[in-house]
């Protein structure tokens, strides 16, 4: 074997095993994709969560469901889930407390506890309460 032959083959067997460890820390295109699906499902909660606060505001009661009278003013549509395009999970569950749900795919990164939105596979969701004086920080996650 000739010195250039030695060199392309140590080249390629370079380019191999880097991207086999890039794939390996990053994890997989797929995975990537599911992690970004995860990410936008977090963003339409809070945004959901934004206008059902925003509509508490100026009703002091919270809407029976999430639909364009509630939604529309703030965001122009309602989000749905990105990879199934369902509707996400909204139900009231006291006079000024209301739950959010989504299906994840992933868990997310390990956060520390006070990261509120961190969580597991399946359905996840997470309780809010409104209050007179303030919109109050999510208080609980269930699932």
């Amino acid at each position: 074997m000739n010195i250039d032959r030695m060199a392309a083959v140590t080249a390629i067997a370079a380019f191999v095993v880097a991207v086999g460890i890039g794939l390996y820390f990053s994890g997989s295109p797929g995975e990537q994709r599911q992690l970004r699906f995860d990410q936008q499902r977090i963003t339409h909660l809070k945004r959901i969560k934004n206008s059902i606060d925003a509509y508490w505001r100026t009703h002091r009661s919270l809407p029976a469901r999430v639909d364009a009278d509630v939604i529309g003013l703030s965001l122009g549509q309602i989000p749905r889930d990105p990879e199934t395009n369902t509707e996400y999970h909204y139900e009231v569950t006291g006079d000024n407390a209301y739950r959010l749900c989504a299906v994840f795919v992933l868990a997310s990164p390990e956060y520390g506890a006070d990261d509120f939105w961190a969580h597991d596979v399946g359905r996840q969701c997470f309780d809010f309460r409104v209050t007179e004086s303030e919109i109050d920080v999510a208080i609980a996650k269930s699932e």
